[in-house]
């Protein structure tokens, strides 16, 4: 295999677009916020399409309104297929769930909103992220991974697909994956207007694949789903994104356990501080998925302890520190 898949197993977290940028050291979840604002202030108005309504097998945040918030923690899906621990998550209050057709359980996913929705009459409104693999980015492929995807989700409309890696490592010529990316994207663009997908974006693309998007399309993502944590917190690329209308949603915000992040001195004592724990394990038990959706509630902290965790950046990454590739690497 030439490109990792982004593990997202403790949650996908939307970072808040206004102002100053900080970090929340919550009661079993560290989420990356900006100070004081909804997770989508500030988005442009052709991003106003509900991604929560309708045939709701959604995916990502929820992008109703700009003005308004949507859901904020979401339960990463990557390794889990057990249908009775994805309806567990929907049941506990989980509007934002990430899926994607690496991970292969698509299938599982949509028989827990089926579930869930027969036995506790849940809200058509849970967003539920998929993406085009590596393998399947060519306009053709990537057409046929998202009808393959909606299958086996079990709906007719996607809400957000993303193209999940920027391309291959090694790909066979030298402008290999830039054109892979741009007829992958055009492919999405197309369903979009078609009305399969309800909104588009990318994951693990960097400012570089971004600004060429750019240079090919008028459309824009509406999402870039990237690693970030209080370690690797991008802030080029999140201002980038900011500039652009794009909103960024954070995967392994806990470092996926690696990096012993959560042993940190500093997010220890910030902790202690406000009454709170750092998050100890990924989210795979009902304690800590019950304890990651408070996340949404809590106040934020003082802005010298925001200051501080800031300050913990040190451009690491959590995948590239499993042997995994950096996005910055695909050409």
């Amino acid at each position: 295999m030439e490109s990792p898949t982004p593990g997202n197993g403790d949650g996908c977290n939307i970072p808040t677009a206004a102002g100053t940028m900080q970090w929340m050291c919550r009661d079993l979840v560290t989420c990356w916020a900006g100070a004081r604002a909804t997770a989508f202030q500030g988005a442009p108005s052709r991003r106003t399409a509900s991604l929560g309504a309708a045939v709701g097998l959604t995916s990502g945040p929820t992008l109703s309104r700009a003005s308004v918030p949507g859901p904020v923690v979401g339960f990463g899906t990557s390794g889990i297929k057990e249908v009775s621990l994805l309806a567990f998550a929907l049941r506990l209050g989980y509007r934002l769930v990430d899926t994607a057709a690496f991970y292969g359980n698509e299938e599982e996913v949509g028989s827990a909103l089926r579930e869930t929705r027969m036995t506790d009459g849940l809200p058509l409104e849970t967003s539920v992220t998929t993406k085009v693999w590596w393998t399947d980015m060519s306009f053709d492929k990537a057409k046929s991974s998202v009808q393959r995807s909606l299958q086996k989700l079990g709906t007719r409309v996607a809400d957000l697909v993303l193209i999940h890696w920027p391309g291959r490592q090694h790909p066979p010529k030298e402008n290999g994956n830039r054109d892979a990316r741009k007829a992958t994207w055009e492919a999405l663009c197309e369903l979009k207007q078609a009305g399969s997908i309800r909104e588009i974006g990318v994951s693990n693309f960097t400012v570089r694949h971004l600004k060429e998007l750019e240079g090919y399309s008028m459309q824009m993502p509406a999402v870039n789903q990237v690693e970030l944590h209080p370690y690797l917190q991008q802030k080029e690329l999140f201002e980038y994104c900011q500039q652009k209308g794009i909103q960024v949603q954070a995967y392994s915000p806990l470092a996926s356990g690696r990096l012993r992040l959560l042993s940190d001195p500093v997010l220890r004592e910030v902790a202690a501080t406000n009454g709170i724990s750092p998050a100890q394990v990924k989210t795979t038990s009902a304690v800590r998925m019950r304890e990651n959706l408070r996340a949404e509630i809590l106040p934020d902290l003082p802005q010298s302890d925001a200051d501080a965790i800031t300050g913990l950046d040190r451009q690491e990454s959590c995948d590239v520190s499993g042997g995994l590739v950096s996005p910055d690497r695909i050409a």
